[in-house]
């Protein structure tokens, strides 16, 4: 009789050791897929940060984070690199709102890349700025026509023109180089000539040194 009741004690204690082992390994199986959701998750919330962070809300156009690596890379051959300025843009935001302001950035830069072509870099720069690099030998006075074309607003079909002004520097390629820093300077040099000028585009020339000053780069390419 002893050793039945020995036994079954056993057998209760081991049943019971087997159910709470049970419980303890459901429970970590629990706590490991509840910390990979939890990783997993996180790993979401920063990719999106990421492209958040790289991406513009407004237009949808890489940030300077993300556009700053790809154009530096872009200058180690000849390239077209251009800065662009929307003429007049507080006026619009002050006399339309800035979600009229908004739509015309956008629209813009979606022209921008209709007359550049996918294979062009475009990003936004800040504010009312946009930068493009493209490939040498860009017809600036067409894609000058495409950006400038009147926007009419829904409703009473009023046309708003849009004008902008664009500063273009055509770079020398890897034989002498020109770094981003010194592109974007230029650049912003010739759009704001452009911008005294009326607007239109200014193309800076860089024939044989890429280190020269803006004040001695040949400016050729003015709109008509």
């Amino acid at each position: 009789m002893k050793e039945v009741v020995s036994t079954t004690v056993t057998v209760v204690t081991l049943a019971a050791w087997v159910a709470d082992r049970f419980r303890a390994e459901r429970t970590l199986a629990w706590e490991r897929e509840r910390h990979r959701q939890e990783l997993e998750a996180a790993d979401m919330r920063r990719q999106a940060d990421v492209a958040a962070a790289l991406t513009d809300a407004t237009t949808g156009l890489p940030t300077r984070r993300a556009w700053e690596p790809a154009a530096a890379e872009c200058l180690r051959v000849p390239v077209d690199f251009a800065l662009l300025d929307i003429d007049g843009f507080k006026q619009i935001n002050d006399s339309y709102g800035h979600l009229v302001g908004d739509c015309i950035l956008r629209l813009v830069a979606s022209r921008m890349r209709d007359a550049l072509g996918a294979e062009a870099l475009i990003g936004r720069a800040g504010g009312d700025e946009i930068v493009t690099v493209a490939a040498s030998g860009v017809a600036w006075e067409e894609v000058l026509a495409m950006v400038e074309a009147p926007v009419r607003l829904p409703g009473d079909g009023h046309a708003i023109p849009v004008r902008v002004s664009i500063g273009v520097v055509c770079t020398c390629g890897p034989a002498d180089s020109t770094d981003l820093s010194q592109a974007l300077s230029i650049a912003d040099e010739a759009m704001y000539e452009a911008k005294k000028a009326g607007g239109g585009f200014r193309k800076v020339a860089l024939s044989y040194s890429c280190q020269r000053d803006v004040e001695s780069a040949a400016y050729v390419g003015l709109r008509s």
